[in-house]
């Protein structure tokens, strides 16, 4: 499904949600799913912060093992379908995250 239709459904009638993220070291966010019945498919999350800066956002999920996700400063991610509805997403309180590349 192209992305733009699934941003912007022209047959959509409740509210695209865009949830911008600036976070200021040892802050954290509760794992969650966003308002079921409030929002539509297709969440926006933007991650913002000083250049080369980024934090590891945790999903989850009740059947299976948990993914860790690196977001870049900058960096543009959208939740739909099971990771939109069956995935908890949160960030852990820590001081700092780097990137671990194996």
């Amino acid at each position: 499904m192209p992305v733009k239709h699934l941003l912007f459904p022209s047959d959509q009638l409740r509210s695209r949600q865009l949830i911008l993220n600036l976070y200021a070291g040892a802050e954290g966010l509760s794992p969650h799913v966003d308002l079921v019945n409030r929002f539509a498919d297709g969440i926006i999350l933007c991650s913002f912060g000083p250049q080369g800066t980024g934090t590891v956002m945790d999903f989850t999920h009740e059947r299976q093992a948990s993914e860790h996700l690196f977001l870049p400063s900058g960096s543009v991610v959208v939740l739909s379908g099971q990771a939109r509805y069956d995935w908890k997403h949160g960030i852990s309180a820590r001081d700092m995250d780097r990137r671990s590349d194996k």
